[in-house]
C-alpha cells in the first residue's frame, strides 16, 4: 500500500514524443517473507524517495504508448 506525491516534469520532443521525469515521495508499507532467513516474515512502513524517467509515444489522441523506469528508495535493499 503507498501513498504519496509526485510532480510530472515533461519536454516535448517531437509532435507525437515527449521524454518526463518524475521526482516526489510516497509513504509505503511493505510486508514480505523472507527467502534468505528461514522464511522470516519482515516488514517495514517509511516516507520514500520516488523517481522516474519515459518516453510516452502518441498513437491517436486517445492512445499512447510509455516506457518508464522507477526508482523507489530503500525498495529491494537487505531490509527490504
Amino acid at each position: 500500500m503507498g501513498r504519496g506525491v509526485v510532480r510530472v516534469f515533461r519536454y516535448q520532443l517531437s509532435d507525437h514524443l515527449d521524454a518526463y521525469g518524475k521526482l516526489g515521495v510516497t509513504y509505503l508499507e511493505l510486508d514480505k517473507q523472507s527467502t534468505f532467513r528461514f522464511g522470516e516474515r519482515l516488514s517495514d512502513s517509511d516516507t520514500k524517495l520516488v523517481s522516474a524517467v519515459g518516453l510516452d509515444y502518441a498513437l491517436s489522441e486517445r492512445w499512447s504508448v510509455r516506457g518508464e523506469y522507477q526508482f523507489i528508495d530503500g525498495i529491494g535493499s537487505d531490509a527490504l
